[in-house]
Formats: C-alpha cells, structure tokens, sequence
C-alpha cells in the first residue's frame, strides 16, 4: 500500500508540475521547431544562392570556349557583364573569385593592366582561402611587375602564402630580383624553389634555365 500510495503521489506531483510548466514548455517545443525551420530555410537559400552563382560562372566559361580563345569586342563585353553581375550579386560566393580572376586574365591580355590591378585587388579584400589568396598576390606581383612597379610586387610577395604555392612565389619574386638587377638574391630564390621542386620529385626546365643564367 505504501509503494502505491508512492507511485499515485508521484504521478500527481508529475500533473502538477506539468500543469504549471506545460505552457512554458510548449512554448519552447515550438520556439525549437521554429529555430529548426528557419535554419533549413536558410540552408535552401544559401544552396539557390550558390546554385544562381555558379550558373553566372558556368555562362562565362561556356563563353569563352565557344570563342576557342578569340574572343572578340562583343563576347568581352558580355563576359565582363556576367562577372559585374556576378560580383554585384554574389560577392560572397567563391565563383565570383574565379569570375574577377578571369578578368583580370583577360584584362592583362587586353593590355588593361590597372583593370588587372582593380579586378586582383578586390579579391585580396575579400579575404578569401589562403590558395586562392596566394594564387591572387603572385598574380597581383606579375601585374605590378608589368606595371612597373617592382617594389609594391615585391611586397605583396611578403604577406603570408599557401605553401603548396611557395615554390610559385619564390620564382616570381626572382624574377623581380632580376629585373631590379640583384642578381645574387634573384639566384637565391630560384635556389630554394628549386629545393622545393627536387623535394617533391618533379621537373621544371624554366626554373632551371633561370638558375643557371643567374648563376653565370
């Protein structure tokens, strides 16, 4: 009679608790579901965002192979359009990167090197993934190279690179090095990447033929 006499004034201490706390309790239930609908909501958002950019890039490079590299004024011009909208719509999506990179491609072989310049600029203040960030400055170093401007590649070689791409940088800068006429650090570059280059076993005949015209 006692375990019974337990159990019922259990069972009616758990009524009366929850008679006092099923409002608050609902209210949670429901503040729960609410969080996990709109959390969806935002996942299918995101996900049409990305589906919307990549269709925006996907007409770009359908562009520029139907011209097999001749593009003329009228698919440059709708190229750069797609990118504008690209970037304007979607600039926190990685393919508005690759679009501003193609760009700044194409501005370079247009000649337009401070075009170039804006377009590689901009992706540096996105601050993006460390390789595409170190695929924009060794971009960005050749630019100013192009430009001119020796000192400011140079220093853009200085900030923090991706070291997959080291080796790449370390070639950039000594080719700069070269131009400016500092031979023994331009042949201390190439030195060193080529140290990266024999450590993962490949082969690059340019590195070479640049190390041994700076070791003449």
């Amino acid at each position: 009679m006692t375990e019974l006499r337990t159990e019922e004034e259990q069972f009616e201490a758990l009524k009366n608790w929850w008679q006092a706390n099923n409002r608050s309790l609902a209210g949670g239930i429901v503040s729960f579901i609410i969080a996990i609908m709109g959390w969806h909501y935002w996942q299918n958002q995101q996900q049409d965002k990305m589906n919307q950019a990549s269709n925006y890039y996907h007409s770009i490079l359908t562009t520029l192979q139907s011209t097999d590299g001749q593009l003329d004024q009228k698919n440059i011009v709708k190229v750069s359009e797609l990118a504008t909208q690209l970037r304007n719509e979607y600039s926190n999506s990685p393919y508005a990167i690759y679009a501003a990179l193609v760009m700044a491609r194409l501005a370079v072989n247009q000649n337009e090197l401070s075009l170039a310049h804006q377009q590689l600029q901009w992706i540096l203040d996105q601050k993006t993934d460390a390789q595409l960030l170190s695929v924009t400055r060794i971009r960005m170093a050749r630019v100013l190279t192009a430009m001119g401007k020796l000192d400011q590649a140079l220093s853009v070689l200085d900030d923090a690179f991706d070291p997959k791409w080291e080796s790449n940088r370390l070639q950039v800068k000594g080719d700069i090095l070269l131009q400016q006429g500092d031979v023994a650090k331009a042949r201390i570059a190439y030195e060193n990447a080529q140290k990266m280059i024999d450590a993962i076993d490949m082969s690059a005949p340019l590195l070479r033929l640049k190390l041994n015209d700076a070791a003449r």
